[in-house]
């Protein structure tokens, strides 16, 4: 038998673990960089911003999102998490599914 497939064959309660990170029911807000474009989403989940209202997502109702415009785009992050992407010449928003790179804070988790 390899060793691999030992490890398939065991029950799940024998190689459990309990972490030992401890839970936080109320952890700090998010802090962004000094400097940057934060506005709070609305109670719709839309945001009110280069003249225009866009569609966000209605999970972030009340959450603080990073917006950084590039050219004719901006690109709207909530904490590292890269969620939608406005076009300010089309007035089109897209939702997109794409994150930062690791960083420290990713490590020690």
């Amino acid at each position: 038998m390899r060793p691999h497939e030992a490890l398939k064959m065991q029950a799940p309660a024998t190689v459990w673990r309990k972490s030992e990170r401890s839970y936080d029911s109320h952890p700090p807000r998010w802090e962004y960089p000094t400097g940057a474009h934060v506005l709070k989403v609305g109670s719709h989940g839309n945001l009110d911003a280069y003249g225009a209202r866009w569609k966000i997502a209605k999970a972030l109702r009340g959450e603080w999102v990073q917006l950084e415009q590039v050219e004719q785009r901006v690109l709207v992050y909530y904490c590292r998490t890269l969620v939608r992407e406005l076009d300010l010449k089309t007035r089109y928003s897209a939702a997109v599914e794409r994150w930062l790179p690791n960083t420290e804070a990713e490590e020690k988790l």
